[in-house]
């Protein structure tokens, strides 16, 4: 099946329209798709957007890393703000002088393998052994819970909470999903993100 296809399953199975995606990044998803799955909602991750209207520090990130891949996160059923990420793959320190004083307060690690800009909060993401973890920034502030991310998990090992989440799963096998290239847990919310065109492998050399 399509990433398109498999957009439109999941559009229907969550009751939510998604023809406004597929009309502007059909052709981004044919490079990149991947499902950010959660209990009642779902997100979608794609390529770009270097050119479209974003935080004035992705477009700042964006310069400073010329190299690095972009992408965005569009949040569907509900009114939240996209996040907009810059896959750094830089030096730790290097990262934390660019994000500047708030930041060196973040436990430290090897490399800071990502940002993600989403409204006023920046997001940092660091490997490790088990998986990511991403600390949040607010300004000034470290918001003070991590987000914690188990990597690399087979989709027939997964322990679905309730009903509802194991027809989730039961919605994976049949389009054919055989891992969650993550799985986070915080505050008692669960996402699966699954990675279904142009997947990028988790490189634990960066952790």
């Amino acid at each position: 099946m399509t990433p398109a296809g498999e957009l439109s399953a999941l559009g229907a199975f969550y009751g939510i329209d998604v023809a406004g995606v597929l009309a502007h990044d059909s052709a981004a998803l044919e490079r990149y798709a991947e499902w950010v799955l959660g209990r009642d909602t779902f997100a979608v991750v794609t390529l770009g957007p270097r050119l479209e209207l974003a935080t004035s520090r992705f477009r700042a990130a964006a310069e400073y890393w010329p190299a690095a891949i972009t992408g965005v996160k569009r949040e569907l059923g509900g009114a939240v703000e996209p996040t907009y990420y810059v896959r750094t793959l830089c030096p730790w320190a290097d990262g934390i002088a660019w994000l500047g004083a708030a930041a060196t307060r973040i436990p430290p690690a090897r490399t800071l393998y990502g940002l993600g800009f989403q409204g006023a909060v920046v997001k940092t993401y660091a490997l490790t052994d088990c998986g990511f973890v991403s600390y949040r920034l607010a300004g000034d502030d470290v918001i003070a819970e991590p987000k914690e991310y188990r990597a690399d998990v087979v989709w027939d090992e997964m322990l679905w909470p309730d009903p509802r989440w194991a027809a989730i799963g039961e919605l994976g096998r049949t389009l054919g999903f055989r891992t969650a290239g993550h799985v986070g847990h915080h505050h008692g919310e669960m996402k699966v993100y699954v990675e279904r065109t142009g997947a990028i492998a988790t490189d634990r050399s960066f952790a």
